[in-house]
């Protein structure tokens, strides 16, 4: 902290510090928080806001693969038309040709420079695009952004896991060869995730076990039912050894073993706590349907040699 009492940013190992040891206060992005009460608490949090705005004020990540998504008018949603690949396999339900971004999708994309978000300036009747604070206050704001989400969301991306993508049934998809169906599928979806049916998650994950063709090292006592026959391996879960990087993912590269599909939405020291435990791999996974995320620990689970 220098003589002026502001935080100097560019000493990010007590900036990191310093955010991992408070808590999460209203309206403020991240880990942040006021010390215990004290005569000089209000000083502190306004030395902490100083630079979460400085941070703030820097312009998001370049990148030659932004495309543009434009804000719908007092939703919270971002509507992208022409989605770049990573958007276009890894995120947002469609409606009509049109994906639309929750607030914990579309804000991880901006910060990436993924994504360019443009909202409608009445008085001057033009398209403008937000810049960093904007688009935090308006996710915070109108989008309604949870903060517990938001950090899993990003922390699950950082460690490259797409989740769960569901297949969409055709008329003319009758055929058993999965190969043809999932390279079918990909074409129809481009791994993004479609409204789950009126199966428990449980239901889903079963027939994905049951179906598998390596061995799954953790005992689960799932029970097949009917419900999750029907889905006849409509289900996948992949982890790419490069995120974002190949176009044609093929086979699933894990098969994963659940432990409890009831769990609550884990906090960010939770997540790091279920990708930290001593099994052979582990990991997390979430499923998405229409904008919200569940999130299933995974116990152990074996690597198949899979070719590509």
């Amino acid at each position: 902290m220098n003589e002026n009492n502001y935080l100097d940013i560019d000493d990010l190992g007590d900036l990191a510090l310093f955010i991992d040891d408070a808590k999460a206060i209203a309206k403020i992005p991240g880990k942040v928080s006021s010390p215990s009460a004290t005569d000089n608490e209000q000083h502190y949090i306004d030395i902490l806001l100083d630079a979460y705005y400085q941070l703030l004020a820097f312009p998001p990540k370049k990148s030659r693969k932004s495309c543009v998504g434009t804000l719908e008018p007092g939703q919270g949603h971002v509507l992208v038309t022409k989605p770049n690949d990573p958007i276009a396999r890894t995120a947002g339900r469609t409606v009509n040709g049109v994906i639309h971004l929750e607030p914990e999708e579309w804000l991880q994309f901006y910060e990436r420079g993924l994504l360019t978000i443009v909202s409608q300036n009445e008085q001057i009747n033009k398209q403008v695009s937000l810049n960093m604070y904007q688009a935090w206050s308006y996710a915070l704001g109108t989008g309604k952004l949870d903060l517990d989400v938001y950090r899993g969301y990003a922390y699950l991306r950082r460690l490259g896991y797409i989740s769960v993508c569901a297949r969409s049934s055709t008329a003319n998809d009758k055929s058993t060869d999965c190969s043809r169906q999932s390279a079918e599928h990909q074409q129809q979806q481009s791994y993004r995730l479609s409204h789950c049916p009126a199966f428990t998650y449980s239901d889903i994950l079963s027939n994905l076990l049951c179906s598998a063709s390596h061995t799954i090292t953790a005992s689960t006592n799932i029970v097949k039912s009917a419900s999750a026959t029907e889905l006849a391996s409509g289900y996948q879960i992949y982890k790419p050894n490069k995120p974002y990087k190949k176009r044609c993912p093929g086979v699933p590269q894990f098969h994963m073993a659940i432990s409890s599909t009831l769990q609550q939405f884990p906090t960010a020291a939770q997540l790091r706590a279920i990708t930290d435990t001593q099994h052979e791999i582990s990991a997390i996974m979430g499923i998405s349907e229409l904008g919200s995320i569940t999130f299933l620990k995974v116990k152990a689970f074996s690597v198949p040699q899979v070719p590509w």
